[in-house]
């Protein structure tokens, strides 16, 4: 069987619930058996001394999630303004990002930001709108603000997907009279940017995360297969004195003689010459 690889990024403004999203879905796949609490300081992917502190995500930080069929990297971006350049260095190796918007503060400034920067880099996007459980306003009401203040086809893939993706996208919409509609069509056009998926929930709650997932196995696109090596690298961090670089592998093997040290997710490498010390998000 092969195995389906993706690359998710996690983006947002601050305190739309990203991280909170990360620990909903690590624990729902069962990376980790309990969830961690950004107000407790003992979130799984908020890992510095300045992140609990301030109960923030300051530097982008990855998980790893292993189903059967499905390899999913998740990528938790900055949400704060004054990191933004620290979330657009992920977006370079993101097969398909989810952006977050709370429920009960809807499109923010910083949100318009992050929405561009997706564009710009033509990456497809998924939208979950967080803490439903205070949302005030009514979801047709609020899922029009967000359609109107993204200017983009946004159809609601909690319930009646097909007809929500036609009524979104115009070229769904014949598709769909014909009773042709179906997941592929839908993928393709997420993959296109021709229309955007949108799931209501609440990470806290762990409210509609099943939802979001089978919405991801549906429809996210995934890493293309690509026969040479070669890697993307998007970071570079130190750990104890020593250069730590990010990439992801986008074709190929690493193997002796040019990989010197392998384990789950880090390797050190030679490549013209130069050793890499690195953490894969793609094997």
């Amino acid at each position: 069987m092969t195995m389906k690889k993706y690359v998710i990024g996690l983006c947002a403004h601050v305190d739309a619930g990203k991280t909170t999203l990360a620990e909903a879905l690590l624990y729902h796949f069962g990376t980790i058996r309990s969830k961690g609490r950004v107000d407790s300081k003992n979130a799984f992917l908020d890992t510095t001394d300045i992140e609990k502190e301030r109960g923030i995500t300051v530097f982008s930080h990855q998980a790893v999630i292993r189903t059967d069929d499905r390899y999913y990297t998740l990528l938790d971006t900055p949400g704060h303004a004054d990191f933004t350049v620290q979330a657009e260095q992920c977006f370079s190796v993101l097969d398909c990002a989810i952006l977050l918007i709370s429920a009960s503060d809807g499109v923010q400034s910083h949100t318009r930001t992050l929405w561009r920067l997706l564009s710009e880099h033509g990456i497809p996007t998924f939208i979950f709108v967080n803490k439903t459980d205070i949302m005030h306003r009514e979801k047709a009401e609020l899922l029009e603000s967000i359609s109107r203040d993204l200017d983009a086809p946004i159809a609601d893939l909690s319930e009646d997907i097909y007809e929500n993706s036609a009524l979104a996208c115009e070229e769904l919409f014949e598709p769909y009279l014909n009773g042709e509609l179906n997941d592929d069509m839908i993928a393709r056009a997420i993959s296109e940017r021709r229309l955007f998926g949108l799931v209501w929930g609440s990470a806290l709650k762990s409210e509609n995360i099943d939802t979001l997932v089978d919405m991801l196995e549906r429809f996210a696109p995934s890493c293309p297969e690509r026969e040479e090596f070669g890697a993307k690298v998007f970071k570079i961090t130190t750990d104890q004195g020593k250069l730590l670089t990010h990439f992801k592998m986008t074709g190929g093997k690493l193997g002796h003689p040019l990989i010197l040290q392998f384990s789950a997710e880090s390797v050190s490498f030679f490549i013209d010459g130069m050793c890499f010390r690195g953490i894969l998000i793609q094997s």
